[in-house]
């Protein structure tokens, strides 16, 4: 599988710098990637034993497998995300890189759910929410909140980077949003 690293609180929080925070964000989103990769090769290799080895009329049912095979990445990414913030371990960016978020003083468990939520990492889970009832076929405007919900994810997700980019001690929207802190943790 992946590397397991063990990481420990230090006895006094460090925020972590730019570096940290950056390589935690690019092995999340190579993970993210991946699996959006693995989910369309699956689903190619499921379509060219389904249709013969590449004839281009499939059936619906077959293409209806396709589609929800490389749909569930997305799922699958959100829900592991929200077990490893049950844990209180992070992403698995951050754990790779020995950072962890921390509700601030007097907040709830809860809090980590939410910066789950709002993190630029739930991006592919918002989409993922907008384009299922658009491809069920529903009307447009019942897609609009999470429509609405992803450009706000997007927007806050351009503007962290751009406060990692600029400012790296500077606690980012979503951490701002949910009343976390990023700390740096022993390897």
């Amino acid at each position: 599988m992946g590397r397991t690293v063990s990481c420990a609180m230090l006895k006094q929080p460090v925020e972590p710098g730019r570096s940290r925070i950056l390589a935690a964000v690019a092995i999340d989103i190579v993970l993210i990637s991946g699996m959006y990769l693995g989910g369309l090769a699956t689903a190619l290799v499921w379509l060219l034993i389904r249709t013969d080895a590449g004839r281009i009329d499939t059936e619906e049912v077959d293409a209806v497998i396709a589609v929800a095979i490389v749909g569930a990445a997305a799922p699958a990414w959100i829900s592991w995300t929200l077990l490893n913030a049950y844990r209180q371990l992070g992403t698995p960016g951050q754990r790779i890189v020995c950072i962890r978020p921390i509700p601030n003083w007097g907040v709830a468990q809860w809090a980590l759910y939410l910066r789950v939520v709002v993190s630029p990492l739930s991006l592919p889970g918002w989409l993922w929410i907008t384009a299922t009832p658009l491809l069920a076929g529903m009307p447009a405007w019942l897609a609009l909140p999470a429509f609405l919900s992803t450009a706000v994810v997007l927007t806050t997700g351009i503007g962290s980077l751009a406060i990692t980019l600029v400012r790296p001690h500077t606690r980012m929207l979503h951490d701002r949003a949910a009343r976390t802190t990023l700390v740096m943790v022993e390897p």
